[in-house]
């Protein structure tokens, strides 16, 4: 039986949307999931969503920034929170250390071999890809306003010589 990969956007705790979309695709045992990041915030079933990640196999995310928010708050950074955060914050707080546990491994890409898969808008962190010999290629790319990141982002992953950033940026 042949597997897919099954590339899922932003998640945010909306367990039964992300349910009724798998049972749409006919997701099968042996299919992978990948989330784009933000498995948390603004939804009501964030719990469910990170315990589905955390226990079934078939399914990985690279963070997100509302996942990094959280996590950066957890591992004692002083961050403001907005409303939303302060809420999941609390909602999650019994089960803090697992998913402490989990957030702090997760990357910022996955390499699917023909496809990169990355969230954008993670200018609150350390660059997710190597900087190949351009030692403030992250920190230019901060200092631009937020709409030209993304470009600066889009510009890294074309300059990388591997095939799967090739198929990503085209011929």
């Amino acid at each position: 039986m042949a597997s897919r990969t099954i590339v899922i956007g932003d998640i945010h705790g909306c367990y039964d949307e992300l349910k009724e979309l798998l049972k749409k695709v006919k997701l099968k045992k042996t299919d992978r999931v990948v989330a784009v990041g933000d498995l948390v915030s603004k939804g009501p079933k964030t719990t469910q969503v990170l315990d589905l990640f955390m226990t079934d196999e078939r399914f990985s995310t690279v963070i997100g920034n509302h996942d990094l928010i959280l996590r950066r708050t957890w591992n004692g950074e002083t961050i403001e929170l907005k409303k939303s955060h302060k809420e999941i914050n609390k909602k999650l707080k019994k089960k803090r250390d697992n998913y402490l546990q989990f957030l702090n491994g997760l990357p910022f890409m996955i390499d699917l071999d023909t496809h990169l898969v990355v969230h954008a808008g993670l200018a609150e962190c350390r660059t997710p890809f190597p900087n190949h010999g351009r030692p403030d290629a992250h920190t230019r790319a901060r200092a631009r306003p937020r709409k030209r990141r993304r470009h600066a982002l889009v510009s890294r992953l074309q300059r990388r010589e591997d095939s799967a950033v090739r198929t990503l940026a085209g011929p």
